[in-house]
């Protein structure tokens, strides 16, 4: 890979996409998936309640979170063709870097839904009641990200929206933290999550982030052991 070639210019689309259509077997993935997510982020309210009627600490309730995500993850078996073919290229930096902020990206989304309502109760000084429902602030926040996000992956660069999204997310999670005042909380973890919510939107601009031995990708993340 030359050594002009910039991070920035990585992310560059560099071939025309064909439009995405939906057909109905897509439709019928999304609602699978907002089924199953929605079935994961119903833990995080019952937090408070499940902690406190069973006496667990911490590590134990975590252990009860782990298994809900681990039993919800699919496992393929096996390796595509394709993958198998390419598998010894040597992967750019910037591929790792970006996997690196897609995995940080999405364990702060999480942790937030499965603990943000117990973080409510035990250090804001709310019911569990009040700390379960005030979390759909999150949720809010998170849904009107990502219905923004459809336009803004459109008229921004991936690079540009990626840094936007995390200074917007980054600048509400203080107030989530620290702020004495529970209206001030609320509003730094709505805020958070509508940023947090279009963090992941630059991937989908690349399969090859995704699934960088996709042949077909528009953007330049793979590079031979030769380059």
């Amino acid at each position: 890979m030359s050594s002009a070639t910039s991070s920035t210019d990585l992310l560059a689309p560099t071939a025309i996409v064909a439009p995405f259509v939906r057909d109905a077997t897509t439709w019928l993935s999304y609602f699978a998936c907002f089924y199953l997510f929605s079935i994961q982020a119903s833990v995080g309210p019952a937090m408070p309640y499940v902690r406190s009627e069973r006496g667990l600490n911490y590590t134990v309730a975590g252990l009860h979170v782990t298994a809900v995500a681990m039993r919800a993850a699919p496992f393929a078996p096996g390796m595509p063709a394709q993958a198998r073919h390419r598998r010894g290229m040597k992967l750019a930096t910037l591929f790792w870097l970006l996997f690196a902020t897609a995995a940080l990206s999405g364990a702060g989304e999480w942790c937030i839904s499965y603990w943000g309502a117990d973080f409510l109760y035990e250090v804001a000084d709310t019911s569990k009641r009040v700390a379960a429902a005030m979390l759909s602030l999150f949720s809010i926040g998170v849904t009107l990200g990502r219905l923004a996000g459809r336009s803004l992956v459109r008229k921004v660069t991936p690079s540009h929206l990626l840094i936007i999204s995390f200074l917007v997310a980054i600048s509400g999670l203080p107030f989530f933290w620290l702020a004495p005042w529970i209206a001030v909380r609320l509003s730094g973890l709505f805020v958070f999550g509508l940023g947090k919510a279009t963090s992941i939107r630059p991937f989908h601009r690349s399969p090859s982030i995704c699934c960088p031995i996709t042949s077909m990708s528009p953007f330049r993340i793979c590079r031979s052991p030769a380059m």
